[in-house]
């Protein structure tokens, strides 16, 4: 998973904290008002934190997701995560908690969206659900529009799917972008190496991409992007083809379609604009180096592809 994982809205930004931000998290929990109606508070002892983080944030375990959640003036305010995720079912639970003092300013319902974001166009999730015994928890679920599958006397049981999700976001105008590119590969000493690219910004390491000209096909805007960012002219292999999803804004979802492209040893000349560095490296190194969950399952099907 991304450390460095940071999601915007206008109003909060959900981000992975770092391991001296938890006396943030020691606060939020030790906060009355705000606990007392999930439970009561709950001490999280200094000695307890280095076991939590590694569980919880980094490296994590594969099954748990944490952020904090913070204004735009890097105030942190709450909390947002997912646990227990079943890679299988595709389902996990959800924890959304906004300290006390910070409520009723829409902080909550941004930060929820930017996770489920995540979970359902990046990460790979296809349920979440979040069975709160709070009267202000269930009414933030409810006007988010998560359904109820159940409801008693001292908790109700919300959940959302994916496809929920996106109806959310339809009937309030989000916007689609769609881009093309290719997973690039090379035969070198016997072995396969990758072609990974680093954003000019530093933001991350993936493979070249860009948008769909008009009239142009998919497979046209891969082979000229990976040109125009690489300088490498490449043979896409038409038999394959995979699409993903993730926001780039918190009303902006891009789609891109990627190829497999198998170049020939020849120079890379990197299109400066848009490129900071790249890097010729084997599948274990790529896993490594690649920022986004949605890369590296995409290039986990492409080794599986040639392979074949």
């Amino acid at each position: 998973m991304d450390f460095d994982f940071k999601k915007c809205g206008n109003l909060v930004y959900i981000k992975k904290p770092k391991f001296e931000e938890l006396n943030y998290v020691a606060e939020l929990w030790s906060d009355i008002k705000t606990m007392t109606d999930v439970g009561g508070v709950v001490p999280f002892p200094v000695e307890k934190r280095k076991a939590w983080y590694e569980k919880m944030v980094n490296p994590t375990d594969g099954k748990n997701f944490y952020c904090l959640i913070y204004t735009l003036d890097n105030v942190p305010v709450g909390e947002v995560s997912f646990h227990r995720f079943d890679k299988v079912e595709g389902k996990a639970d959800f924890n959304v908690k906004v300290q006390s003092k910070y409520r009723s300013k829409g902080y909550a319902k941004e930060a929820i969206q930017l996770l489920l974001g995540y979970y359902f166009f990046d990460f790979g999730g296809q349920v979440i659900w979040d069975d709160v015994i709070n009267e202000k928890g269930q009414k933030a679920l409810r006007n988010f529009g998560f359904n109820i599958v159940s409801n008693t006397d001292s908790q109700i049981l919300f959940t959302m799917t994916k496809d929920r999700f996106e109806e959310i976001l339809n009937d309030k105008g989000l916007q689609q972008e769609k881009s093309c590119g290719a997973v690039i590969y090379r035969k070198k000493d016997e072995h396969t190496e990758f072609l990974l690219i680093e954003s000019k910004d530093n933001s991350y390491w993936g493979f070249p991409k860009g948008h769909v000209e008009e009239k142009e096909s998919e497979i046209d805007t891969a082979i000229r992007e990976v040109y125009e960012e690489t300088g490498l002219n490449i043979e896409i292999d038409d038999g394959f083809s995979l699409e993903t999803e993730y926001f780039i804004s918190i009303d902006i979802l891009k789609k891109v379609v990627y190829f497999i492209g198998e170049a020939e040893d020849e120079p890379v000349k990197i299109q400066t604009e848009e490129v900071e560095d790249y890097k010729w490296v084997q599948y274990s190194d790529a896993m490594d180096l690649l920022t986004y969950e949605s890369s590296k399952k995409l290039l986990e099907a492409v080794k599986e592809y040639l392979g074949r």
